[in-house]
C-alpha cells in the first residue's frame, strides 16, 4: 500500500494516514466523477482563479479548460504548451 501511496503523490514521504478505499469503493467513487456536473456552480466562485490546463491533456482538454474559465468571472486560463493532464511534472 506504501508502494501504491508513493505513486499516487510522486514524493517520498507519501502521507500514510491517507485513507485509499477498496478497489470496488473506488471504481464506485470514480464513475460518479464522471457524471458529476459542477458547471452550475461555477458562477458562484468570486475569488481570483487561474485554470492551468496542459495542451495535450486527454483528461480536463483545453475545451473544458475554457469552459470553466467562461463559468468563473474572475479566472485566468493558463494553457502549458506540450503539457498533459500534470503540466508542472
Amino acid at each position: 500500500m506504501l508502494e501504491f501511496r508513493k505513486l499516487c503523490f510522486k514524493r517520498e514521504h507519501a502521507p500514510i494516514d491517507f485513507p485509499i478505499p477498496e478497489e470496488e469503493a473506488a471504481v464506485k467513487l470514480l464513475k460518479s466523477f464522471c457524471y458529476f456536473d459542477l458547471r452550475p456552480y461555477l458562477r458562484l466562485i468570486k475569488s481570483k482563479t487561474k485554470i492551468i490546463v496542459g495542451e495535450v491533456d486527454e483528461i480536463t482538454k483545453i475545451s473544458g479548460a475554457i469552459e470553466t474559465f467562461k463559468g468563473i468571472s474572475k479566472s485566468h486560463l493558463i494553457v502549458k504548451p506540450g503539457g498533459d493532464h500534470f503540466p508542472f511534472q
